[in-house]
Order: structure tokens, then sequence, then C-alpha cells
């Protein structure tokens, strides 16, 4: 008899006796073969199956798959009496029934088994949930120790853990959480992080978060570390510390497309000094590049966050451009201190009592830390206006003139597109490098448009501010070498391309269409030479086919033989992606569906893409840690700390990786 038995028989639904001895006609043998893998099969099958603790208990042995169609027959050998049942992979009725009818003993001991294996099942499942409950809801775990907790779960049938097991499985958790992103970033070809200072209850913490988009150019986010930061915020120990984390998490500076901050001066003073710039090329005695970031302090590119530097034009350069007009900035005092007036009757009880029921609802009340909350606070203020006066008698403040509701109209039409603009930027899953330029252009347009419609002296406000932003952003309004990545992100983001540089060309005439589109071309080449992409088209070009320039050969010795072939495949690179460029930018296609055309020309923008306009994410990661740096969690290890924060960070839905 041959080691391997083909079976070849009907199944019935009833349970029935099975001839091992039974040798197949070789019809049979060649309509239905054992898969000499079916055992791993079956295995693998019956981990996915509800009720699989009947073959893997031992009830049955020798169980195999017997064939290849839809329904996946298997047999299986009973443990008990050798007897052979037959059925189907992922319906173990007649195996069960088997067991319940020849041997009632061993039937008993299956379903105590299922029941146990359930009620396993069942626990590990409400450990996970009451974790995430707790890290969610920003609660301390002493919470599973109090009474009142522990009697609302009376009953259930569960076993409530205690606080040691429950920091434990934190830390489980939070060790899976590290593995996953450390793998989910081992695959990313290029990523953007953002960093970031924070101070709370006398305590000074590091941010740092990592964006990158996947093929579909969906925006995927993690939150990798809130470390406690001791003593000088300094360049060096700001440095370390990206550098430290950089490391453990595999990134290096061929990876990190940019790296947003602030403009904070230790940041900037840390770049200037640690960056990527500055850093020589190091090579090993084999030739190959060393790991950038493990023996010394090495910063990728460095990125301002373009919203902090945007919102200077208000807390900053607003407040000049009217100190320059001392009656208009005496007027601009007395509006907001009447305003502030009103803002600070919020705080108290009585007064917000009053505010309540004469508009229905509150006022928006400004925060020093965010500049759009003002201009917010504002608006929502404007929405009332047939309401102040009472308002204001009720509070006994004086009530606001017709001329002060003007100014307040107008300040809110000269810095609207400001904030508007702000809130765009600060976005993260639909806002890729690529919206910075034609945001900023944007912006500029709008404003210029204002100072056309009001009069003076507002008009000259926003002409100011409108050379206020050249000023702030002149690398991206004179096009320098600074401007190169966002320059091509603009143009390699389908619903803009070159669609802004109509605006640039008001005040700058000599930026030509075809002069920044042979820029772009060139930016673009650069970096497909340099990341060795495949620019020449494949499907075209024969093997062992010569172009005559290729062909040729003129040189005195091969050094320059090797010299003329790079530069005959640059030249050509040119021209391949010069004709492609040329195709995209015509194409009326504005979704991401043109990149089926353009496979070269999607994997440079969603290199050019990947870095954020904004630190605004980081900023978002410690509104988590407000939430845990409570007197709540006040014994906390700094270390149990960041593991909460990143945990709660990280949840599935609101960081995606």
């Amino acid at each position: 008899m041959p080691e391997e038995i083909s079976f070849a028989i009907e199944f019935s639904g009833d349970d029935e006796d099975f001839d091992v001895t039974y040798t197949p006609s070789k019809e049979s043998k060649k309509r239905k073969v054992f898969n000499r893998d079916g055992e791993q099969f079956v295995k693998r099958s019956m981990e996915k199956n509800v009720d699989n603790i009947i073959f893997t208990s031992n009830f049955y042995i020798e169980v195999k798959k017997i064939s290849e169609n839809k329904k996946d027959k298997i047999v299986g050998k009973c443990g008990a009496c050798n007897k052979v049942i037959c059925g189907f992979m992922g319906v173990s009725s007649n195996f069960i029934s088997h067991l319940r009818v020849r041997h009632p003993e061993i039937y008993n001991e299956y379903l105590t088994k299922k029941s146990n294996k359930q009620n396993l099942s069942i626990q590990s499942n409400f450990d996970k949930k009451l974790i995430e409950f707790l890290v969610d809801s920003g609660l301390p775990l002493s919470l599973i120790e109090r009474q009142p907790f522990i009697n609302l779960l009376e009953g259930i049938g569960l076993k409530l853990m205690s606080r040691q097991t429950a920091m434990k499985k934190l830390e489980e958790h939070h060790k899976r959480l590290e593995e996953s992103v450390k793998a989910e970033l081992a695959t990313a070809k290029h990523v953007c992080t953002t960093a970031d200072i924070w101070s709370g209850n006398h305590r000074s913490f590091f941010g740092y978060t990592c964006h990158w988009l996947d093929k579909d150019f969906k925006r995927k986010s993690a939150a990798l570390a809130c470390k406690r930061m001791f003593g000088v915020r300094s360049a060096e120990k700001i440095g370390q510390i990206m550098t430290d984390i950089n490391t453990y998490y595999g990134l290096d500076r061929k990876t990190i497309v940019l790296s947003v901050t602030d403009n904070g001066s230790n940041f900037v003073k840390a770049f200037k000094e640690y960056g990527i710039d500055n850093a020589p090329e190091m090579e090993d005695d084999d030739g190959h590049d060393m790991p950038e970031f493990q023996n010394e302090i090495c910063l990728p590119k460095h990125q301002r966050c373009s919203s902090h530097t945007l919102s200077l034009l208000v807390t900053s350069d607003l407040i000049k451009i009217l100190k320059a007009d001392e009656s208009l900035f005496k007027r601009n005092n007395m509006v907001f201190k009447k305003c502030d007036n009103l803002w600070k009757k919020c705080k108290w009880p009585k007064s917000s009592e009053v505010i309540q029921e004469i508009l229905g609802g509150c006022l928006v009340v400004p925060v020093v830390t965010r500049w759009n909350s003002l201009y917010d606070a504002v608006v929502r203020l404007l929405q009332h206006r047939p309401k102040l006066d009472e308002l204001c008698d009720k509070l006994s403040l004086p009530r606001f003139t017709s001329c002060e509701l003007s100014y307040l109209d107008t300040y809110n039409l000269i810095v609207a597109p400001i904030a508007q603009s702000l809130d765009f930027m600060q976005g993260e899953q639909s806002v890729g490098y690529g919206c910075l330029l034609p945001t900023i252009m944007t912006l500029s347009n709008k404003l210029i448009k204002i100072q056309q419609k009001i009069e003076h002296p507002f008009s000259r406000i926003a002409l100011d501010l409108e050379k206020q932003l050249r000023q702030r952003f002149r690398e991206l309004f004179e096009l320098n070498e600074e401007a190169d990545l966002a320059l091509a992100a603009a143009a390699l983001t389908p619903n803009v391309k070159l669609s802004w540089l109509k605006i640039l060309q008001k005040t700058s005439p000599q930026f030509t269409y075809d002069r920044i589109t042979e820029r772009v071309i060139r930016i673009i080449t650069d970096y497909a030479i340099k990341q060795n992409l495949p620019a020449r088209n494949e499907n075209h070009k024969c093997e062992g086919s010569y172009t005559e320039s290729t062909f040729y050969d003129f040189s005195d010795g091969e050094e320059s033989t090797a010299s003329l072939s790079k530069l005959t495949e640059e030249a050509e690179s040119m021209h391949l992606i010069s004709n492609m460029m040329h195709q995209y930018l015509n194409d009326t296609d504005k979704t991401s569906n043109i990149w089926c055309k353009y496979p070269i020309l999607q994997e440079i923008s969603l290199f050019c893409n990947t870095p954020l306009t904004s630190s605004g994410p980081v900023e978002r990661l410690f509104s988590f840690a407000g939430i845990i740096n409570s007197p709540r969690w006040g014994r906390l290890t700094d270390f149990s700390f960041e593991k909460l924060v990143l945990l709660k960070a990280n949840i599935p839905g609101r960081c995606s990786y």
C-alpha cells in the first residue's frame, strides 16, 4: 500500500464508518488527489474555525483534507475508537455527533473545554476594551480598584484585573504599538516629522510625530515620542533628542524629507548647527554611506511652520502697521478694550448667565496662544449685533457705537483671508506640501483685492500686510533654490499644477510659464537621476539596441567614455521627463486618476508632497498630554506618562498607521 492514500468517496451528512484500507481506482486518483500539505492546510484552517477545539484537543487525530473543491472535504480518526469520520471544513457537526452518541464522557469533556475557551476569549476581549477605555478617557488606573467601579461591573461573570495587571497590559500594549509603528515606517520611502516643546505642571516635554503618504496619497501619521526634558532647552539638547528618536525608529536623513518646527530660536539654531547641510558625507572603507543618526547629532532638512509664520502677520506685523498711524492705533485700542471688557464678563457666573439668557448662547473668548480665536471671537460678537445694546446695558458696560462696529467689520474683512489660510494649512489629512505655494499666492491675491475695495486708511493696512507677507515668504515669491521643493510639489498636485503662476506674474513678470516649466523639469529630473528612477520608456526599448549617440565612441580613454555615457543618460532622462511633464501639465484630468498615466511623476509627487506645511500635529499631541498631565495622574513616572500619551494619541481613527 502506498504511503499517501488518495480518498475518493461520497460523504453523507450522517456519522458513518470509513474503510481506511480502501484503494481508489486510477480514475479517482486523477480526479481527486490528496494534497501533501493537506494536514498543514487543515491546521491553518482550523485556527480560523470558531469550533476548532474539536480538532486541537486530540479528540480526533490525523485530520486531513481530501478534496480540492469549494466544500473542502476532510476526514479524521477518532482518538477513542480509531473510527474515521467524514465532514467538511468549518462544519464540525459530524465529528461532534460521533462523540455525543458513542463517547458521552468525552463529549462532556469537549463541552467543558469549549465553555472554558469561550470564557477566556470573552475575558481577554473585556480586558482589552477596559484598557482602551481607560486610555482614551484619560482616567487613572486606580479607577479599577475603586468600590463604585467594582460595583458597576459586579455580576457580569468576568474578573476585574488589578491595578498592577493593568499596568503590565499597558506596557504590553505600548510595546505592540512601537513594533507596529516601526514595521510601518520600515516600508515608508519618505516621511516628514514635526517637533515642539510643551510645559505643564512644572514639567517640560519634547513631542515628536511622523507623517507619510501611501501609494494612493492617503496621509498616515503616528506619534513617536513625548519625552521629559530637564534643564535648559538648548539647541544641542534638542538635536540629541531628535537624533535618538530617529535612530530608535530607524529613520535617516534619506527617509526624512523635512522636519517641521515652530520659529523658536532654539529649534532654528539646532538645525543651523546640526542640520544636514552642515553634515559632511561619511563613507566606510567599502564606499557605503554610514548611518547618519548613530554616532553624532545629525538633523534632517528644516522647515519652519508656515502657520506660525503666517500668524505673525496679525500678532506682530499688524500691530506695527497700526502704530504707524497714531489715530488709527488709538481707535483700534478703544474698540478692542470694549470687546475685552465684554469677554471678561464671560468668566463670571452671574454675567455668563445674563449673556446666555440674552444671546441664547455663549461668546467665544480669545486664547493668547491661538490667534485665530481672536478672529473667531470677533465674528461671534458681530453675529449678535442686534442684541449688543441690550447686553451691554444689562452688564453695565458702555455700548458699541456704529463707528466701532464698522471698524470691527473692516478688521474682520482684512484678516479673514489670513484666518482662512491658517485653518487650511493646519490640516493634516488633505493638505500636502504642494498646497503651500498656491495658498500663499491666494492670500496675496485676496489682500490686493481687499485693498482695492476699502477706503483709506484701511486700504493701506491691507497693502502693508501683503508686503509683509512677501517679506516673510520671500523665498516663495522670489522662487529661489529654497523654494525648489515647494515649486515641484505644487506642480505635481493635479488640481493645482501651475495655475497659481498668473498671480505671481502680476508683480514678477519675469517668471514666464516656459521658464517655470523648465525649472520644474530640472528639479524633477535631478531627483529622478539621484533616486535611479526608470525614466526611460522600457516598453519601447528593444534589448541590445543602440541609439546613434550611445553607439559611437570617439573618446580617448575609458574614463571619458563613461562620462559621456553618463551625460547621455542624463540628457535622455531630461528629454523623456520633459515630454512627460508637458503632457501632464496639458492634461485636463485634475483627479488622482491622472497618476496611472504618469507613474514616474507619481513617485516624485509622493516625495514632494510628503512634508506638512504646519507643525499642528505635534501641538495636537500636547492636547492629549494635557489630559494625562492632571493631578489625578500625579504619581506617574515620566516614562509611564509618555506611554499613556502615545497610546492615547495613536488610537485607531485618530492616528492612522
